[in-house]
């Protein structure tokens, strides 16, 4: 639905996304043919299942962008275990830098959301590491799903949450699937929340790219070029935001081009903003 929050999920493992399908009320989708790909009712919420290792997450979130028409404002959403250092068994970090193992590429997930939730740099790396004396969170996924990811969204709409599953005091071998879902189903809420967030950012990024409809109407009755349609778009947006969409083809009806409205448009605005400024 054009306008509708757009939500994108790249999840590794089926323990780790049960408890999300189940929330949502997520359904499996026809088209999920090279990974298992769900939905909710309103095709609002997406999610696939990637597999573990950077390739499969690469691999997956590409398919899944293909499959679900994913539109330029959807928000994406990587979650999974991982591993850490600190005695933090249980809790739910946001991730607000990724470094991939053995490279110098650093990258940094846009986290502009109002949370408590502590923030933790992660190590992606390339097989299962037990030695947790890096002062990050660990995983095989984060950096290869935000390298996929920033091709086609901005990373103020990407959204990285590792819960920790494993470190000095708890083995990686004794995690079960039961376990891992639990894991997550236990913080469940917190991640809801953020989504919530993130939901109104993708309405944000829908506003922000798509042109208010007047605008065709607009580029019917005159003819633009592109560099006029960008400044008609920032113009149109200035005035809806401060006055009545639909006077605004009333008020320049009598302009005879596309230059002469771009013109009258930009004087009456700045005009009032300068005039609202000072009152």
């Amino acid at each position: 639905m054009i306008g509708a929050p757009a939500i994108r999920w790249v999840i590794a493992l089926k323990s780790e996304a049960k408890p999300i399908i189940e929330k949502l009320d997520m359904v499996p989708s026809k088209k999920g043919i090279d990974f298992p790909v769900y939905r909710d009712k309103k095709g609002y919420h997406w999610l696939i299942i990637s597999g573990i290792g950077r390739a499969r997450s690469a691999a997956a979130t590409n398919y899944l962008q293909q499959e679900s028409d994913a539109p330029p404002w959807s928000a994406w959403i990587n979650i999974g275990i991982a591993g850490y250092g600190y005695d933090s068994y249980g809790a739910l970090y946001l991730v607000d830098k990724i470094t991939l193992e053995k490279s110098n590429l650093v990258a940094y997930p846009g986290v502009a959301f109002s949370t408590n939730l502590p923030r933790a740099g992660l190590l992606t790396v390339n097989k299962p590491k037990m030695d947790y004396s890096e002062p990050n969170l660990i995983d095989m996924e984060g950096y290869a799903f935000y390298e996929a990811v920033n091709k086609f969204s901005c990373r103020e709409l990407l959204l990285l949450l590792k819960v920790v599953s494993d470190g000095p005091k708890s083995n990686v071998k004794e995690l079960t699937s039961g376990k891992i879902s639990k894991l997550i189903s236990g913080n469940i809420e917190n991640i809801l929340s953020l989504v919530v967030q993130l939901e109104d950012f993708s309405k944000l990024e829908f506003k922000r790219l798509v042109p208010p409809d007047i605008c065709r109407q607009i580029k019917e009755k005159w003819h633009f070029t592109v560099s006029q349609e960008h400044q008609l778009s920032i113009l149109v947006r200035r005035w809806t935001s401060l006055f009545k969409e639909n006077a605004l083809f009333s008020e320049i009806k009598n302009q005879k081009s596309s230059k002469s409205v771009i013109s009258y448009l930009s004087k009456v605005l700045d005009e009032y903003e300068v005039d609202w400024g000072q009152s």
